[in-house]
């Protein structure tokens, strides 16, 4: 039986100097749940060899190839930049998060203690209870 390899999915899905991450993690993924992890990461290294950009190279692939697959590709100084960039954007969206979930806290808490004031006020005031 003859196979044409042009027409298998791990084929069909090869990615280019253009692809981002996630579409070079998705490759891996599929090729590694095909041919095992071994060979996963020997075709993804030979393919990233030739392949591999800085538009994909992020910190998010290099984190995840790292943790899932113990590989490590290099890093340039821009990524390196970028990564601290990332980094930095990453820290104060979580500040920013934290701040409005601190602000519905404060509010509900506010809400909260209007309503017992209120409530205390109409209940102990002899004028409104006549």
């Amino acid at each position: 039986m003859k196979v044409d390899i042009t027409k298998t999915k791990v084929y069909e899905t090869l990615p280019n100097v253009k692809s981002t991450d996630v579409q070079w993690l998705d490759w891996l993924n599929l090729v590694t749940s095909r041919y095992g992890n071994s060979t996963g990461r020997l075709l993804f290294l030979q393919l990233w060899t030739k392949r591999g950009s800085d538009l994909a190279n992020t910190l998010t692939l290099r984190k995840t190839l790292k943790r899932d697959y113990n590989i490590e590709i290099d890093e340039s100084i821009w990524n390196k930049i970028a990564d601290l960039g990332g980094g930095i954007s990453d820290t104060f969206s979580g500040i920013f998060k934290a701040g409005k979930i601190i602000t519905y806290i404060v509010l509900g808490v506010a809400a909260i203690s209007a309503i017992v004031i209120v409530k205390g006020v109409v209940t102990n005031n002899p004028v409104l209870k006549r």
